[in-house]
């Protein structure tokens, strides 16, 4: 039976240093497809290390690690600049600051062994974010439109927005959204194409001069009030020394959310 744990910055370097887990350093390394480059073991090591700022979840078959994700935290308090932004936001949003002890988190990385996907273990992984740390606001970025659906099925206590727009799992504008959006990827830009049914049915290389979607694109949005906690997250990413060319994956809990749209 899998089960899911979670473990601190310092203690996930040290399982990794161990090399009693070889098996979670490959899963590191090739969890996002391609060829890693550089050396294995400092690749995993990177993903993780983070002292004082990162929860660490892991899955495991038996002794076996099949799957983690490394989840970045938002403090709800001034001395951490990320969860400072946001409580600013969220005063902007609210006229006050919610009391939950973590305002967001980004979900930094996570991956599944191939072995083991399709039996739900990345859902698991995120429902264990939201019972260990109840975050206000999800962040993450994405160019996988199979990675968004899985967001929305994950997670029904928050909203999901893309790129800035919402989505639901039974939301044509899905499949609709999916096709209007350009994602950069490292090489060539691609295009994803999407049936109704929103399954991938192709990749198409387009020119690599696309603007990035890496911010979230706010002239687009119609409401103000998550237009505030988009510029939040954009000035977040601003800072970030390895900026992603993602688009902007946010999930806000329904609760606040409804609270947006009541103002």
């Amino acid at each position: 039976m899998t089960e899911i744990s979670s473990l601190e910055a310092k203690e996930a370097v040290e399982l990794i240093e161990s090399g009693h887990h070889p098996e979670w350093i490959d899963l590191i390394n090739n969890g996002f497809g391609g060829t890693p480059e550089g050396n294995s073991l400092e690749n995993a090591i990177h993903e993780v290390n983070f002292p004082n700022r990162a929860t660490i979840f892991v899955a495991k078959d038996g002794d076996k690690i099949i799957g983690y994700a490394a989840v970045m935290r938002y403090a709800n308090n001034d001395d951490d600049k990320r969860g400072k932004l946001m409580r600013k936001a969220m005063l902007n949003l609210f006229g006050f600051i919610p009391e939950d002890e973590f305002i967001g988190v980004e979900i930094s990385s996570i991956a599944v062994d191939e072995k083991y996907r399709g039996q739900g273990i990345g859902m698991r992984l995120y429902q264990q974010v939201v019972k260990e740390l109840n975050p206000c606001f999800i962040n993450g970025f994405t160019k996988n439109p199979i990675a968004v659906g899985a967001r929305i099925k994950a997670l029904p206590e928050y909203e999901v927005f893309w790129g800035g727009i919402p989505l639901t799992s039974d939301d044509y504008a899905f499949g609709q959204t999916v096709q209007s959006l350009y994602f950069m990827t490292k090489t060539p830009a691609e295009i994803y194409q999407v049936k109704k049914e929103k399954q991938v049915v192709s990749l198409q290389a387009q020119d690599v001069d696309i603007i990035s979607t890496d911010l979230v694109d706010t002239s687009i949005l119609t409401n103000e009030k998550f237009k505030i906690v988009c510029n939040a997250i954009n000035e977040i990413q601003r800072e970030r020394d390895d900026r992603t060319v993602f688009a902007p994956l946010i999930c806000v809990r329904k609760d606040l959310s409804k609270k947006i749209k009541e103002q």
